[in-house]
């Protein structure tokens, strides 16, 4: 009898282990998303679950290794188990996310923990051989029976919005989502009869040379002229994305803006996208474009947003490295919003870098603002290149940035974005 037990016995225990190995994570040793669901329908009536999204777990992937990454994953793993005194249970919810759903937390203490886990992964680098690496993740957050689709919700909503971001779902979320495929139908067509008919025009932003006092170029902004006014980008260039209008955008504003500095010695900002570089025709296009006007690339800088430049790709490192012999400038925009990978920014042979508005806005208040703004500065001014302070509005603003020896100040206490490009006082 006992020889008839042992092999359903071995079968239960095998049995057993392939269960077990099915609902943990090899990687991390967490346990799978399938057991996420099981545990909610186990939980209490106001559960809170966070959803985390790894920010640039592919990038580091592609420059540092697959392996680099899966330690840098089974390091946020170790970290999520051990960084709150309320011990949420945490799961592998997909390549690059991870689930920490708590039982028993008040819907009050939901900011707070949020704040403990971003202040931990900010000021604890991840050391890696002779790598040190600091993450941050893109948080959506549900709460009650249905947790888990709204948190899926919250977490598209704030990947939406950048980097580093976090969401609440909410019910007014929710309908604002669906309002979205009336935007995207509304703008869509807005978007192509304005294309078609001259509605996307460019406007200008003064830029103050705080040595001279006087203003030394003008960035140029989209608008969107249609039949109820004008619309700023935040309305309509989430659609033009979706689209694939931002190349045919960037070039009606490149033909307009060079139209209006033709015959003079104006210097011009101009923005670029990833969707630009990836098609690849500006170096001919802004050369054709600036000898049909007559005006010199040096007249221009191009400004790459902080994540496209740190993102960017070797053809287009090569197209930037020719847009670059070719005499134009350029300019990193919003400088310290997610990478400040100054190392690549030597590389790209960087002109310009536009100081982000949030650390500028109340930098005559803000320490951590200061310190931020003074090492790039510093940094800046060391390897020769100028600086930018973007959002300027009130004079206690200018005199610490003109105190840090910022090159330059954008904002409204200069100049306002006009239809017209006129020379505005200093």
């Amino acid at each position: 009898m006992t020889c008839s037990r042992i092999p359903q016995q071995s079968l239960e225990l095998e049995h057993q282990h392939t269960s077990r190995m099915m609902d943990q994570d090899r990687l991390t040793g967490l346990p799978h998303v399938g057991l996420l669901n099981r545990a909610l329908i186990e939980t209490g009536e106001s559960p809170v679950l966070l959803l985390l999204n790894l920010n640039n777990l592919s990038y580091i992937n592609s420059v540092y290794g697959i392996r680099f990454g899966d330690e840098l994953l089974r390091g946020s793993a170790r970290r999520l188990c051990s960084f709150s005194p309320a011990r949420p249970e945490v799961f592998r919810s997909n390549a690059d996310e991870f689930a920490l759903l708590y039982h028993d937390l008040a819907e009050q203490s939901i900011a707070g923990e949020i704040e403990r886990l971003q202040q931990h992964f900010r000021t604890e680098p991840f050391c890696i051989g002779n790598l040190s690496l600091y993450l941050s993740f893109n948080i959506g957050v549900g709460v009650g029976r249905d947790c888990y689709r709204r948190a899926i919700r919250a977490l598209k909503w704030a990947r939406q919005q950048g980097k580093n971001r976090v969401h609440v779902y909410s019910a007014l979320t929710e309908a604002l989502d669906g309002g979205r495929k009336e935007d995207y139908i509304q703008w869509n067509s807005r978007l192509h009869n304005a294309l078609g008919s001259g509605g996307i025009r460019p406007w200008y932003q003064g830029i103050r040379d705080n040595r001279t006092g006087e203003i030394s170029r003008w960035e140029v902004l989209a608008r969107l002229h249609h039949d109820e006014g004008v619309a700023s980008p935040g309305e309509f260039l989430h659609v033009a994305k979706l689209c694939g209008l931002m190349p045919s955008i960037t070039r009606t504003l490149i033909e307009q803006a060079l139209q209006a500095v033709s015959g003079s010695h104006h210097h011009l900002s101009l923005n670029i996208t990833e969707e630009d570089l990836s098609l690849g025709y500006l170096p001919d296009f802004l050369d054709q474009s600036c000898a049909r006007q007559g005006v010199s690339p040096g007249q221009l800088t191009l400004e790459l947003l902080e994540g496209v430049s740190s993102g960017v790709k070797q053809d287009q490192a090569q197209q930037l490295s020719e847009l670059k012999r070719r005499g134009y400038l350029l300019a990193i925009d919003d400088f310290g919003t997610e990478y400040s990978n100054f190392e690549r920014i030597l590389e790209l042979e960087i002109d310009v870098l536009k100081i982000d508005a949030k650390y500028i806005r109340q930098i005559d208040r803000d320490r951590t603002s200061y310190e931020i703004v003074r090492a790039i500065a510093f940094f800046a001014n060391n390897v020769g290149i100028r600086t930018v302070a973007e959002h300027v509005h009130c004079a206690q603003v200018q005199q610490v940035v003109e105190a840090l020896g910022i090159d330059e100040s954008q904002g409204y206490l200069f100049s306002v974005p006009t239809p017209d490009l006129v020379a505005t006082p200093g």
